[in-house]
């Protein structure tokens, strides 16, 4: 309908008008697109954007999903293109794969993601800079109460912004330009402050006919079990808690920018980067607040989520983290959402993908190293490659001094052999004693990742040499005849490390 309210009933036409002051020019000056579902809420801000359209000349496409998961969908795609066509706004209908739709996580998720990448979609082909959608204050309060119960922190209390620009799922699914810019349109939820009651009766003044969905009655879903019963629990306790929940998130969200910033300071001092992986100085971590060692690991958690805003990290596991890097001994390790883990080492953390950490570690370390269980004899040894550049070659003696790079063959009963580390080997140290290389690496905090993959020289159950780590006592005198030496090479160039 496109006449005049039939009674009395508030008129939202001021409040999007309001709400628009948020956008850019140019943001103003291309189409905007509005996601129509047809629900109460979409009807409302389709019905104001084509007033306002009325009034300022601005271009409005309707985009239309399908997501076929009612026997109704598609029935009511059509009907909303044809309401769409009599009140002479363009639309795009686009149909989702339903069986696609739980691949990413379950049903709800996989049709949010796919929403989000037609909207991304239809952007790009229209031009879009702006996406409308209907999301109102009691979306708002439902937002922050899930986000408050799962212990999103401030991050997720601060609920849904009125305009919001980057760091959302569009991200994911927005093309970049030349200079790898993406070109994505500003989300923009103009109703965010009007109540449901308010548009359901601006609905029944403007004889607009709401299409019901039936999963929204469902309460097995977490945000329809807030909505039917946690939320009017709240009210009969406290009248006004859902209009309440909605303002607070902007208190949430001021205060959340102010830590930001502090945040930020902290990462720097904090985080490195290296290659896949992030490092936490473990002494500046401490000498963090409290509240910024939990944002610094929310941050880092982030890094490695394409929208890079992980809502769904729970305060349990960032604190059973942030407990872990503060106060837990070297070798420890915590598993965090998205696939990662954080490891502990005795100065630093560090946090990567968790199928991808330990290799990346020992790369990382520049040492050579094998796959537990290689093993090569001495006897045939020439020239044997390693990791990364790493080479071992046997020849005659040209140091008198055993060091981490080069190792003087000893006289022994048993063949001297290449291999890994196993079970019961022991050290002959300079001052005679003998120890077990468990405790050695204990001792001298080598990580677990490490201690199986070193190159070691080895007679029988007794370790000389580990190749770019260190040298230990010999077993005897050399053997008769041309002294000779296991030395360690890096790209064909000695190099002693």
């Amino acid at each position: 309908m496109k006449g005049r309210a039939t009674h009395s009933a508030p008129d939202l036409l001021p409040v999007l008008r309001a709400a628009t002051h948020v956008l850019h020019p140019d943001e103003l000056a291309a189409p905007i697109l509005v996601g129509f579902s047809g629900g109460a809420d979409s009807l409302t801000l389709l019905h104001l954007l084509m007033r306002w359209s009325a009034e300022t000349g601005a271009e409005i496409h309707a985009v239309i999903i399908d997501h076929q998961l009612r026997p109704t969908a598609a029935d009511e795609a059509a009907a909303n293109a044809a309401l769409c066509a009599a009140w002479g706004i363009a639309a795009t209908v686009r149909v989702v794969d339903s069986a696609q739709l739980a691949a990413g996580g379950g049903v709800e998720e996989g049709a949010r993601q796919e929403r989000y990448r037609l909207f991304a979609e239809v952007a790009q082909a229209t031009g879009a800079r702006t996406l409308a959608l209907g999301h109102q204050a009691n979306d708002q309060a439902e937002t922050v109460l899930l986000h408050l119960l799962r212990g999103a922190g401030l991050g997720g209390l601060r609920g849904m912004p009125l305009v919001r620009r980057a760091g959302d799922l569009l991200d994911q699914f927005a093309a970049a330009d030349a200079a790898g810019i993406l070109q994505r349109p500003a989300i923009w939820r103009p109703l965010r402050e009007v109540s449901r009651a308010t548009i359901e009766a601006y609905c029944r003044a403007w004889k607009l006919q709401p299409i019901h969905d039936e999963s929204n009655d469902d309460v097995a879903f977490r945000r329809n079990g807030v909505r039917h019963d946690l939320l009017p629990a709240a009210e009969q306790l406290f009248p006004g808690t859902t209009l309440t929940l909605a303002r607070e998130a902007d208190l949430f969200a001021a205060e959340d920018d102010l830590l930001h910033a502090l945040t930020a300071a902290a990462w720097s001092r904090t985080v490195t980067t290296a290659g896949p992986l992030l490092l936490i100085d473990r002494a500046a971590f401490r000498a963090e607040d409290l509240a910024l060692q939990r944002r610094v690991l929310r941050q880092a958690v982030a890094q490695f989520d394409p929208t890079g805003a992980p809502l769904g990290v729970g305060a349990r596991s960032i604190e059973a983290a942030r407990v872990g890097i503060v106060a837990a001994e070297s070798g420890g390790q915590w598993p965090l959402p998205g696939g990662l883990r954080l490891l502990v080492e005795r100065s630093r953390a560090v946090i990567g993908p968790a199928n991808a950490i330990e290799t990346a570690l020992r790369q990382q370390s520049e040492l050579p190293f094998v796959s537990p269980g290689w093993s090569i004899s001495v006897a045939e040894l020439v020239r044997v490659p390693l990791s990364a550049g790493w080479i071992v070659q046997r020849l005659a003696s040209v140091a008198p001094a055993n060091d981490s790079a080069s190792y003087r063959l000893p006289a022994t009963a048993e063949p001297l052999v290449l291999r890994t580390w196993q079970p019961g080997d022991r050290l002959l140290l300079r001052n005679g004693n003998s120890q077990k290389l468990q405790d050695w690496f204990v001792d001298h905090y080598t990580p677990r990742y490490l201690r199986g993959h070193l190159v070691l020289l080895a007679a029988g159950q007794q370790i000389f040499w580990i190749a770019g780590v260190a040298a230990f006592a010999s077993g005897g005198a050399p053997a008769d005849g041309p002294n000779e030496q296991v030395q360690l090479l890096y790209n064909d160039r000695d190099c002693e490390r």
